[in-house]
């Protein structure tokens, strides 16, 4: 069975959709069932060096009230608490999310997209570091296993942008996270773990000649 996800590492309801769905694979017990990652980009072109916080930036360009933000926020941060999750959303800065998706290419060729993309939404959404600044990739990119090196000339390069940018393209997906199973059915937005079990039933069933 193909799990396709698509996210961005700037993205809360990605992280935890991402332990929700750990979970539903999990209670599957099906050891060849994995996830397949996908980019998406939720601010193409924005920028490299963080700037205003998230929570600004409700409140300056979505009309969001300081209090409705800080509402959302500890709302958002007990759902994550209850998947084990330490989202710290007050101090987040958001920032280009394309060279992290790229070095998630770069991971996926040697087998560990998976682990690279954990340890850049922990990176981004509990630390709380530059996600964007390469120096930082290089560092986190040898943190799972990688060739420090090799990261680097693979993030001073193009490479993989052209992957990026046609993962983002995918019909159909258009917001984050995004899961596709089969290429068949699929779900939007961080569901429960029973919703997840209940895609994967319809994926069966649908794939299940008549």
């Amino acid at each position: 069975m193909l799990v396709e996800v698509w996210s961005d590492i700037m993205c809360p309801w990605c992280y935890i959709g991402k332990r929700r769905l750990e979970k539903a694979l999990a209670q599957l017990g099906d050891p060849r069932v994995g996830i397949t990652w996908r980019s998406y980009e939720l601010r193409p072109g924005h920028v490299r060096t963080p700037d205003i916080t998230l929570g600004e930036g409700m409140v300056r360009w979505r009309g969001r009230t300081e209090t409705e933000v800080t509402k959302l926020f500890g709302w958002i941060r007990s759902l994550g608490a209850q998947e084990g999750l330490e989202l710290n959303l007050d101090t987040v800065r958001p920032v280009s999310s394309f060279d992290a998706h790229r070095l998630t290419h770069f991971a996926g060729a040697h087998g560990r997209r998976d682990e690279m993309t954990e340890r850049l939404f922990r990176a981004h959404l509990t630390e709380n570091v530059n996600v964007a600044d390469r120096e930082v990739l290089v560092g986190l990119a040898d943190e799972v296993g990688l060739d420090a090196a090799t990261a680097r000339q693979v993030l001073d390069s193009d490479r993989y942008a052209a992957e990026v940018h046609a993962e983002a393209r995918t019909e159909g997906v258009a917001a984050v996270p995004t899961v596709l199973v089969e290429r068949r059915q699929h779900v939007a937005g961080a569901v429960d773990v029973e919703e997840y079990l209940a895609l994967f039933r319809r994926a069966k069933v649908s794939a299940t000649p008549s």
